[in-house]
């Protein structure tokens, strides 16, 4: 990227990619105007109120009516890329015409500024080479961690959704059209079937994690193609407190594409010179960590199941006058 400091203001060019860059200068469009009287009355100016006789021209200046140039459009250092052509911009033209008090005004938008910058000279051959030539290196890890707490009943079930939702489309009846919308996240679904005495909890979860894929063109406008993953426990034991670890909710992606120029790009070696290749591989894998804990409802369940508080904890809780268990 090169910033020519003889422009005022800066404008910014990337030559190193293409042989040539055309880049835009100048002010908006229409900002300067020229405005001819080709009417039999006089023409007064809406922007400004000037008048215009009959037969007259008035030019408005602005900010489009000029250019600034370089002092040297072209550089003969071959290190430094030089600007090789300068097409100053143009006013909008304004034509008043008709006869008698009524008059009909026709409006040509003016033009852009371009200035064209060259690649340096040490640098253009092989140009074919050097335009196609482009490397480009991305890695990411990406981590989204929940940690949703919910409390549920023997025998119950309970739902917890971190999800957005997306546009799927447009259901329609005899009578009514209405938009179909999705969710596209996480969804995490427990049911507590028993809990025993001696603590231990027998339930089952159903995690599904699903994902924006892309999207498909309709009459009705484009909907979210969604990507989900999801898994069904079946019925599990597990000890108050112990921790259930599922995995291998798993999605991986490997793609390659090549691009080549025709006939080039396959002679045996030299090919590699006329074709770019492009990997992409993309991996997802969603953890569920799941610990249930037992709430008891005798005079311990202020404090937790199986818990007993430290001396210290015991010394602060009778202070403030709450009642402390006991040791087992």
């Amino acid at each position: 990227m090169v910033i020519n400091p003889k422009f005022s203001p800066q404008k910014e060019i990337k030559p190193f990619l293409s042989t040539t860059q055309t880049t835009p200068l100048g002010g908006t469009s229409g900002t300067g105007t020229t405005v001819i009287n080709n009417s039999s009355i006089p023409y007064v100016v809406p922007e400004t109120g000037q008048v215009v006789a009959p037969g007259q021209l008035l030019i408005i200046p602005g900010a489009a009516a000029s250019v600034p140039t370089p002092i040297s459009p072209a550089t003969s250092n071959p290190l430094q890329p030089g600007f090789t052509d300068i097409t100053q911009p143009t006013n909008a033209i304004r034509t008043v015409s008709g006869t008698g008090s009524t008059q009909t005004v026709t409006t040509t938008q003016g033009v852009l500024g371009q200035a064209t910058a060259a690649l340096p000279s040490l640098y253009k051959f092989p140009r074919r080479f050097l335009a196609s030539l482009q490397a480009q290196v991305q890695s990411g890890n990406a981590k989204i961690l929940t940690d949703p707490t919910l409390i549920v009943q023997e025998g119950q079930d309970a739902v917890v959704k971190l999800t957005s939702e997306v546009y799927g489309g447009i259901r329609v009846t005899d009578t009514l059209r209405e938009p179909i919308i999705k969710e596209a996240g996480l969804t995490l679904a427990v049911r507590v079937d028993r809990i025993d005495d001696n603590g231990f909890v027998s339930l089952s979860v159903a995690p599904t994690v699903s994902a924006f894929a892309g999207s498909s063109p309709t009459p009705d406008g484009n909907i979210a193609l969604l990507a989900a993953r999801s898994l069904q426990s079946g019925t599990l034991r597990l000890r108050d407190g112990q921790t259930l670890i599922l995995s291998g909710i798993i999605q991986d992606q490997d793609r390659t594409t090549v691009s080549k120029l025709p006939i080039l790009g396959d002679i045996p070696l030299l090919g590699s010179l006329f074709r770019r290749t492009n990997r992409t591989n993309e991996r997802r894998e969603v953890i569920v960590l799941l610990t249930p804990q037992v709430m008891d409802d005798s005079e311990r369940s202020s404090y937790g199941y199986n818990y007993t508080p430290s001396p210290q904890v015991r010394d602060v809780l009778e202070r403030r006058g709450l009642k402390v268990p006991g040791r087992r």
